[in-house]
């Protein structure tokens, strides 16, 4: 038997094809470009909303079995540590999702956990709900959100 001779088109990608590939493949990372830093801060968000939710557990816990919350004017969730680790929770989330400490304040009757935000400002007067804005603080206090990210949010 003879070998077979392809006749007119040989295989492979046309010039035209691959360009048109290449175009798509740029389309899509530009998109993907402009959506990732919005996406980075919603997950920032989220994972700082768990943490605080996880130390306002540690923190009932604590409270049910000594009938106060550990006292501090104004420091960081790391003063309390040795409070709350690890009997009330292990590992315990001393950073929000910036790496920036998050602030515990404690008269011993009730408490509040702050993050910043992603500007790591304070911002203040708390709107006592949803925020929109992605530099807004996430406030946790006596175990019920204060003021927290919901929704689309904006970066001014």
């Amino acid at each position: 038997m003879g070998s077979y001779v392809m006749k007119g088109r040989s295989s492979g990608f046309t010039l035209v094809e691959v360009l048109i590939v290449v175009a798509i493949l740029g389309l899509l990372a530009a998109i993907a470009a402009v959506a990732l830093p919005g996406a980075l801060d919603r997950a920032r968000q989220r994972r700082t909303m768990m943490d605080l939710h996880t130390i306002g557990v540690a923190l009932e816990s604590y409270s049910n079995d000594l009938s106060f919350y550990p006292r501090l004017d104004d420091g960081s969730v790391e003063a309390i540590a040795p409070h709350l680790a690890p009997t009330y929770v292990r590992p315990l989330p001393v950073r929000d999702g910036w790496s920036r400490a998050i602030v515990y304040r404690s008269d011993g009757v009730g408490y509040t956990l702050v993050s910043w935000g992603a500007d790591g400002v304070e911002t203040s007067p708390w709107v006592s709900g949803p925020t929109h804005h992605v530099n807004a603080d996430i406030v946790l206090s006596r175990g019920q959100f204060v003021q927290w990210p919901e929704g689309i949010q904006v970066n001014r």
